[in-house]
Parts: C-alpha cells; structure tokens; sequence
C-alpha cells in the first residue's frame, strides 16, 4: 500500500489524519526493510526537524501494529516496528 492508501483507510475508518501520522506512514514506507524501536524514529526525525514527541511515536505505532500496518517485535530489551507489506490492512 501506499502512503495515500494508509491515510485514506485512516480517514475511512474513522481516525484523524493528524500531521503526526503524515510523518509516520511516509517514513515506514520509505523504510520497507527496516526493523526500527521507537527512540529509533524520534531520533531519526529530529535529524529533520520534525517535531513529534516520544508518546505521540509510540502512541501511533501501536495503533498501526493493531490496525495491521506495523508489525511488532519484542525481545528483553526493545520493541521494533516495521512495515506490514501487504496489500490492505486488518479489518475490524
């Protein structure tokens, strides 16, 4: 899916599209290989002057792991998040 296609279906199911989560769809997209914890994000967005708190990431990418766009992966230590490519997301 496209970045357009993510925010669509946000919209469609009833989620704001807040400039938040135009940052952070793009940036996974952009990113279809990497496996990425969320400090690892906010670090890399502030290297481009986006502003967007530690909360605000995690806040959203556990909402994009439960609506089937991130997945998720946990060891001791560290959760990392990357891309789900599939075709749509999870329907609820």
């Amino acid at each position: 899916m496209s970045t357009d296609e993510y925010l669509l279906f946000l919209k469609q199911n009833g989620y704001h599209i807040t400039n938040q989560r135009r940052v952070l769809i793009p940036f996974f997209c952009d990113r279809q290989d990497a496996e990425l914890s969320a400090q690892q994000v906010i670090d890399h967005l502030k290297n481009t002057n986006k502003r967007i708190s530690f909360d605000t990431v995690y806040k959203n990418l556990s909402l994009f792991v439960e609506l089937g766009f991130l997945n998720c992966r946990e060891d001791e230590t560290t959760k990392t998040f990357s891309l789900n490519i599939v075709d749509s997301p999870v329907y609820y």
